[in-house]
């Protein structure tokens, strides 16, 4: 079966690899990857999952909420990490063509659900995977738009203690970061469709700006699925189907899930979209109730703030990734994937 992955980011080079060992005639295109603006943090099961420590930067203990004028302390031992996001995606695209995946570093032109792709001429495939990212501009037109927030964020020389994280509720839209990367290195980042530099400024401040390092911005999806995750020979993974929280916009924990999926099903795209959206459907039920809760939170801080000490009291008891219900990785796919890394 003759498949073109469109993108070699985590999603795409996770399905380029899971269908080559499986044998598949795989084809990814990419002209360019681009350099992830994902924060990195992620859940010490999704690092033990993957078998990814070496890609550990930090380890927070502790995670600050700023709302109103209030503070909220949660304690959070041995739950986070912080991981070097661009060096996972780089050890992905490597896994990817030693499983067998050929690689295009041309940009895609087109694609149709009748599963034609232009490239330098235009080709037929069996099953079109598009991992294009959140614009999905490939594909809009078939699928429509994702609901996104502008996010931007500076990696930056700074005073900020390696074990704290802090969330800034008083951003407008979807969240104000910092993030210690080590080394007396932060990441700084507010993903809101208000003035970036007004709350980008006053995390910066907060966070003991010395020096920028690098800065990097781009669209973070917050609808989750819409319009559907597959069409005709098309099917959508990653950012391009809506996979990241409602909550975060964090894509790693379910990009993972949804990688795993889509490969099992390519050769049955509605059984694919059917699955994911048993499995997952309550996880992004679950995500919008709270980021409402969280936006009623910011707009009325005193019910913000009881709000947050109850979950502080219950941290102990929650799973960073899924808020519905602790969840297990397919062992066999996540065997074929560590091989690799």
């Amino acid at each position: 079966m003759r498949v073109l992955v469109v993108g070699r980011g985590f999603s795409g080079s996770l399905v380029s690899l899971l269908l080559a060992d499986k044998g598949f005639d795989v084809t990814s295109a990419d002209p360019n990857p681009v350099i992830p603006h994902c924060t990195g943090i992620v859940s010490r099961r999704f690092v033990y999952t993957l078998g990814i420590d070496h890609l550990i930067l930090t380890e927070p203990q502790r995670l600050i909420i700023n709302i109103g004028r209030k503070e909220v302390l949660i304690e959070a031992p041995k739950k986070a990490a912080v991981i070097d996001r661009e060096r996972l995606d780089e050890e992905l695209r490597e896994a990817s063509e030693a499983a067998g995946a050929k690689v295009i570093k041309k940009r895609v032109k087109e694609i149709t659900p009748e599963g034609h792709a232009l490239i330098d001429s235009r080709e037929k495939y069996r099953r079109i995977i598009d991992a294009e990212g959140a614009k999905r501009s490939l594909v809009k037109r078939f699928f429509g738009e994702l609901e996104t927030f502008p996010g931007v964020q500076i990696d930056a020389y700074a005073e900020r203690d390696d074990e704290e994280v802090l969330i800034d509720l008083n951003v407008p839209g979807l969240f104000g970061r910092i993030v210690p990367l080590g080394d007396n290195k932060a990441r700084i980042g507010v993903a809101t469709r208000k003035n970036h530099r007004k709350y980008m400024r006053r995390l910066m401040k907060r966070a003991g700006f010395k020096e920028e390092i690098s800065r990097r911005g781009g669209l973070v999806v917050v609808s989750g699925p819409r319009g559907g995750l597959h069409k005709g020979k098309i099917m959508l993974v990653g950012d391009a189907a809506g996979v990241p929280k409602p909550l975060t916009g964090g894509g790693l924990a379910f990009g993972l899930h949804n990688a795993i999926v889509a490969a099992r099903n390519v050769e049955d795209p509605k059984r694919y979209e059917r699955e994911y959206m048993r499995i997952m459907g309550p996880e992004y039920r679950t995500q919008r109730i709270l980021r409402t809760a969280k936006d009623l939170s910011r707009l009325a801080p005193p019910i913000g703030f009881i709000l947050l000490h109850l979950a502080s009291k219950i941290s102990s008891r929650l799973d960073m990734d899924f808020r519905s219900g602790i969840r297990t990785y397919p062992s066999e796919d996540i065997s074929r994937i560590r091989s690799y890394l």
